[in-house]
């Protein structure tokens, strides 16, 4: 319930889906099964809208990713105001939207309101995976108000709750991975205050060549270029700066790469749009074209990076392989226990397999196709909130659109994506042996 009730447009088209199908499903006599059905309804209701709103609430996160801080403090800021007004400390169900409220306002250079945020008290982290992440990421934060504020002892204090969490709390291997990089590069811009540069450029690199998102790269630049200035590496320097500078959107390192950049060359001067050759203007308008193209193929259903086909077809292979299982032992235990049904003259033993493998086909095929066709479905009608609208109005249509689809597409789709990740894995062992 906590991403459903983060978006008005979500909370909107669940009420009026599930009152719509409830209201039919009583209208008709379904042999006393009213109750049952209208539970089955809403249960289904609620399933596909928390679907819908925790792919909007990734689809914020990129915000930060790109360096789109305006739009991310937007939307951040419009989830408070819909979940609850701000308490004296944040609840558990918005712990997750201040810290990421106090993310935005940290990386545009807002340490006054990031402050506000991450010294209010009865901050709650369960005793859970995700609230180990949430403890995590706080103390992370607190370590980037405080160096922002040149606070070296209170910096050290929230480093040292972070290595605490990372040697106390139960983590997967991933998370452990992911947390221990993250507490590293805290590490060394600890030590580079301190003047201790050793090994921080080795770290840093690292960074940028995992780094997933524009944000991390350009966090790991801004890093290396005070690393090359540490050093004389003003060349170097001025590369990673003019790199914080093209990539940083509205990020406090790039402001602080243009200072360095004044610094080291003057000033960054723009020439002026009449100034621009003929081929500059080509170019600009080839970037721009590709931009746009970028942005609308990214609307498309079918259209997924890599980590998204692997979920996808994980989780349609294990829906379908369990199903599969539960189906065909149902299907073998009434074909040789029943004196009725299908392949009577087979023995049987056979009579048992063959019944096992359609049964379970079968009903492996129909919960994966479903559920497939409600996440692609979820996919494209998200893109706006007036197909969001329709679909709820028109449920008794879209619903069995959504089936449908899943049934036609869900085993080329699987075998399509199965081929790209082939393909990706490929590219990226050859990349490694070069």
């Amino acid at each position: 319930m906590f991403y459903l009730s983060m978006f008005r447009e979500t909370k909107i088209g669940f009420f009026i889906s599930a009152v719509l199908g409830n209201y039919v499903i009583i209208s008709f006599d379904a042999q006393n099964n009213e109750l049952k059905f209208a539970i089955l309804w809403s249960l289904l209701n609620l399933a596909v809208f928390h679907i819908i709103a925790f792919r909007k609430f990734l689809k914020i996160n990129k915000f930060l990713d790109n360096c789109d801080l305006e739009n991310f403090t937007a939307n951040c800021e419009k989830m408070l105001k819909t979940y609850t007004k701000i308490p004296k400390g944040p609840k558990r169900g918005i712990t997750a939207i201040m810290l990421n409220l106090s993310t935005a306002y940290l990386w545009s250079g807002n340490s006054a309101a990031a402050a506000k945020i991450l010294l209010m008290e009865n901050y709650f982290f369960p005793n859970n995976k995700a609230g180990t992440e949430r403890e995590f990421i706080y103390h992370n934060n607190l370590f980037r108000l405080y160096m922002q504020e040149n606070d070296i002892p209170k910096a050290t204090q929230a480093l040292t709750q972070m290595e605490q969490i990372l040697l106390t709390r139960k983590l997967t291997e991933l998370d452990k991975h992911k947390y221990f990089n993250m507490f590293a590069e805290k590490r060394c811009m600890l030590n580079m205050a301190n003047g201790n540069y050793d090994g921080c450029e080795q770290i840093f690199e690292l960074a940028y060549e995992k780094g997933i998102s524009t944000l991390s790269k350009v966090s790991a630049k801004y890093n290396l270029g005070k690393i090359y200035l540490h050093y004389g590496r003003t060349s170097d320097a001025k590369e990673a700066f003019e790199y914080v500078v093209s990539q940083g959107g509205s990020t406090y390192c790039k402001k602080k790469a243009i200072e360095q950049l004044e610094i080291l060359a003057g000033a960054i001067s723009v020439p002026p749009a009449n100034e621009l050759t003929l081929e500059d203007k080509q170019t600009v308008q080839m970037v721009e074209s590709q931009a746009v193209k970028k942005t609308e193929s990214k609307n498309r259903v079918f259209r997924m990076n890599m980590q998204e086909r692997k979920q996808y077809n994980l989780v349609i292979t294990v829906l379908f392989i369990v199903f599969f299982v539960l189906y065909g032992a149902i299907g073998a235990l009434v074909a040789t226990t029943g004196e009725y049904g299908p392949f009577l003259e087979l023995p049987p033993l056979l009579r048992g397999i063959v019944s096992a493998l359609i049964s379970g086909f079968m009903g492996g095929y129909l919960i994966a196709g479903s559920v497939s066709g409600i996440w692609l479905g979820c996919r494209f009608i998200s893109r706006s909130k007036w197909l969001i609208i329709l679909a709820c109005i028109f449920f008794m249509f879209s619903v069995p659109i959504f089936h449908l689809v899943g049934f036609f597409v869900t085993i080329p789709f699987v075998i399509y994506n199965a081929v790209l990740l082939r393909r990706s894995n490929e590219l990226r062992k050859g990349s490694n042996c070069t």
